[in-house]
């Protein structure tokens, strides 16, 4: 009997020597694992009375304990802290690692360039939903996988599962990516406004980018397209070039005095002409022998030249 009050009035020591262990309240805490313990509440907590006292909310989550549970705790594990006010409050917030957008897009744009080669696109990702993350457990690297990816051209659009986290810890998370591709192009147009007649060269070039479905058929995607051609009109700056802006440089104009030339193995015979009409390299054009006063056709050599064929060699010469 004496032992067993002898035994009792030691454990009332312990406990109360226990309850006079001053603690403190700790209102913002993150955890890094799976379970709340009693230390990460409260300040002071001696580490042999350290206890697991919930589970953790999921990664990057909270949880908030107000002064009601903080009361509840101090009184279950006969702690010396009492609630100062209606607002004392712990938030427990459980850390996480976060893949963001960021990092998924580089992945999607892969899987794109494996299901439809971009050539000289470039393309931008615009996800369905723009506040999507995925969150792991802080102790967990950001290493994810794209399983089950697909694309239509029709639609430029795109689906996958993301699959992240560590599958022996049973604790892989699943989630679906959706979102539609912008495919873009650089094409060229002119740094400044040019009059009709200018022949174009490199200088008169710069590029921008545009989307792929603001370049139609007839639009000039490239400078060996324009460069050497001459505009059919005017042109502002910036615009893009169709086919219908250009054409071959003319090397002869209406109206002006050009070289009507028939040669054959043994001669050469040229007289002077005037232009019914403008040509371009190649292009047949009617011309005024202006000895004869003959109209004649011939075919444009040259700036300012012009090739007739062997009966009409006679009749621009007569």
């Amino acid at each position: 009997m004496k032992k067993t009050l002898l035994a009792f009035g030691l454990m009332l020591l312990s406990t109360a020597a226990f309850a006079q262990t001053p603690v403190t309240l700790h209102p913002v805490v993150e955890v890094n694992r799976a379970s709340i313990r009693l230390a990460d509440v409260f300040d002071g907590i001696p580490q042999d009375m350290d206890r697991d006292i919930a589970i953790a909310p999921n990664p990057g989550k909270s949880v908030t304990y107000d002064q009601r549970v903080l009361a509840t705790l101090a009184e279950t594990y006969r702690l010396d802290w009492q609630p100062q006010s209606l607002t004392d409050k712990s938030v427990i917030t459980r850390g996480a690692t976060r893949i963001t957008l960021d990092m998924i897009q580089p992945a999607i744009k892969a899987k794109l360039e494996e299901a439809a080669p971009l050539k000289d696109r470039t393309i931008e990702v615009a996800f369905d939903n723009k506040n999507l993350s995925v969150l792991l457990p802080s102790d967990q690297p950001t290493a994810f996988s794209l399983v089950n990816f697909s694309y239509d051209e029709a639609s430029h659009r795109f689906r996958s599962d993301l699959l992240a986290g560590d599958p022996q810890a049973a604790q892989q998370v699943s989630t679906t990516v959706t979102g539609r591709v912008v495919a873009k192009r650089s094409v060229p147009v002119l740094v400044r406004r040019l009059a009709a007649g200018t022949t174009l060269s490199v200088s008169d070039l710069d590029w921008i980018t545009v989307k792929e479905e603001q370049v139609g058929l007839d639009i000039l995607t490239s400078a060996e397209a324009i460069v050497g051609q001459e505009l059919r009109h005017d042109q502002a700056e910036g615009e893009m070039l169709r086919t219908r802006d250009v054409m071959p440089p003319r090397l002869v104009t209406r109206g002006s005095l050009v070289t009507i030339k028939a040669e054959s193995p043994m001669m050469l015979i040229t007289a002077q002409g005037r232009a019914l009409q403008d040509g371009s390299k190649g292009d047949v054009v009617r011309i005024t022998n202006t000895q004869s006063n003959r109209v004649i056709e011939g075919v444009v050599e040259g700036t300012g030249v012009v090739r007739v064929g062997a009966l009409q060699r006679m009749v621009a010469t007569r």
